[in-house]
C-alpha cells in the first residue's frame, strides 16, 4: 500500500488536466443553455463512486485498508458505499 500515487505531481497533473477538459467540454455544450444545477455534486460523485471502488478492489475488499489508503475515517467509506451503492467485488 505504499504506492500512494497522488504524491507523484505527474499523476496530480494528468487527472486535474482530465477533469478541467471533461469541464471545458462541458461548458461549451452548454453555452446557449442554463447550466445544470449543483455541477460540485455531480463532479465529486463522478470521482468519488470509481476511486473507492478501484481502492477496494486494490485493497482486497478491506475497508479499514482502503480508509487508511485514502486518508479517511473506516466510517466515511461504509456511508459512501451505501450512498453509491458500491457492491463488494474484486478482480
Amino acid at each position: 500500500m505504499e504506492n500512494n500515487f497522488l504524491n507523484n505531481k505527474f499523476d496530480i497533473e494528468k487527472t486535474r488536466e482530465a477533469v478541467r477538459l471533461e469541464l471545458v467540454k462541458y461548458f461549451n455544450r452548454i453555452i446557449v443553455a442554463k447550466p445544470q444545477q449543483n455541477l460540485f455534486y455531480i463532479v465529486q460523485e463522478a470521482i468519488e463512486k470509481p476511486l473507492i471502488e478501484e481502492t477496494l478492489i486494490y485493497c482486497k475488499g478491506s475497508q479499514v485498508r482502503a480508509s487508511k489508503v485514502l486518508g479517511v475515517h473506516r466510517n466515511t467509506i461504509k456511508k459512501k458505499i451505501d450512498q453509491y451503492k458500491i457492491k463488494p467485488f474484486l478482480r
